[in-house]
């Protein structure tokens, strides 16, 4: 807002200067004028550099020019209001009361301009100024409030940005102490169970080897005990891997939600995954075409569609699994297929399933696949 008061300034002091000129006063005094106004000037830019100073150098730069005016420069006069309203820009809402007393402090000049025209001509530039101060005040004030309200934010930003770093971190830390807990569970189940099955089958072997020649009857109990133990660890496994791997379907679910959660967080497009029906009816190479086929789609609508807003949607029906990519991009009516898409219909024929594309209202890829 100071640029504004500068160019106002100098813009009125040119055309006081003119107006000056075109009076004939003499070289004295047209040069009198002309170092007046470049002190003026010279005052105003020092006020908006010394913060501290500034009222002081305000008041005595209007007494100054009242002074002169008075004296022996009459038309120095018209800087007056200009200099003397320029204290409104305090960045604060005042109000009626004080812009009036204001107006009458800059009514003195009045009273030594006795021409009726120069009287005239300064109570226009008075207004003038008073409306100028005014609406430049307020804008001071609704700027200084959107920076203060701007500050505000940037430091609560910070702060959300350092809480999400810590729980980043806590949540780190936590997922490897849940990993490390995982680990030494199952390390304590093979060593409690598995462990000892095997190492008493290898018992029994042993014995067994050691009267196979001796007592064959004896040696085939020992070899049938070390049979079955073996069978019951060989059990074991197949039970702790069955408890330890996670469903197909929430491994699935999980690959297609960080896919759309890295896609979001690196592009800034809002993406939504939508899920409906026994997703466990989807087989490990179902999820896999889907996968493959969400990539490409999401290449593709990043380089093709402008869209703001992907979904994703799988339903789960009694024979069909239906997996639907749409975006609100630009859309596509007529279209090539270029590899990414003969690719998608590829791996969907291999189940025996197909692709439709649609490009109507943004671009939807739908793969259907028959459920066996």
């Amino acid at each position: 807002m100071n640029t504004y008061k500068i160019q106002m300034d100098v813009v009125f002091s040119l055309f006081l200067l003119l107006f000056v000129l075109s009076k004939d006063l003499g070289y004295f005094m047209n040069a009198c004028y002309l170092i007046a106004v470049l002190l003026y000037i010279s005052f105003t830019l020092l006020s908006l550099i010394i913060k501290r100073a500034r009222m002081v150098l305000i008041i005595g730069l209007s007494l100054s020019i009242l002074i002169f005016g008075l004296w022996t420069m009459p038309f120095l006069l018209y800087l007056f209001p200009f200099a003397l309203f320029s204290l409104f820009l305090t960045g604060e809402k005042l109000s009626f009361a004080v812009y009036a007393l204001f107006a009458v402090v800059a009514l003195p000049p009045l009273f030594v301009l006795r021409d009726f025209n120069s009287a005239a001509l300064y109570v226009w530039v008075a207004i003038f100024a008073l409306i100028f101060y005014i609406i430049l005040n307020q804008q001071t004030y609704t700027l200084e409030r959107k920076e203060e309200t701007n500050e505000k934010l940037r430091i609560q930003l910070e702060n959300v940005r350092a809480k999400m770093d810590q729980l980043e971190s806590h949540y780190m830390k936590e997922t490897s102490l849940a990993k490390l807990e995982e680990r030494n569970a199952l390390s304590h189940r093979i060593h409690d169970e598995l462990g000892h099955s095997l190492s008493g089958g290898l018992i029994q072997l042993e014995a067994c080897k050691s009267i196979l020649y001796q007592d064959i009857d004896q040696a085939a109990v020992l070899l049938q005990n070390a049979i079955e133990i073996s069978q019951a660890g060989i059990e074991e496994i197949r039970k702790t891997l069955k408890e330890t791997k996670p469903p197909q379907e929430s491994l699935g679910v999980t690959r297609i939600k960080s896919e759309l959660s890295q896609f979001e967080s690196k592009y800034a497009v809002k993406t939504h995954f939508y899920t409906k029906g026994t997703l466990d009816k989807i087989s490990q190479s179902m999820w896999y075409v889907f996968l493959q086929n969400l990539t490409e789609a999401l290449t593709n609508s990043l380089k093709y569609s402008e869209a703001t807003r992907i979904e994703v949607e799988l339903v789960v029906l009694n024979k069909v699994a239906r997996f639907i990519i749409r975006d609100n991009g630009i859309g596509a009516e007529k279209f090539s297929k270029n590899l990414g898409l003969l690719g998608m219909e590829e791996r969907a024929a291999k189940l025996g399933g197909n692709v439709i594309f649609q490009g109507k209202d943004g671009f939807s890829i739908i793969t259907l696949i028959g459920i066996s």
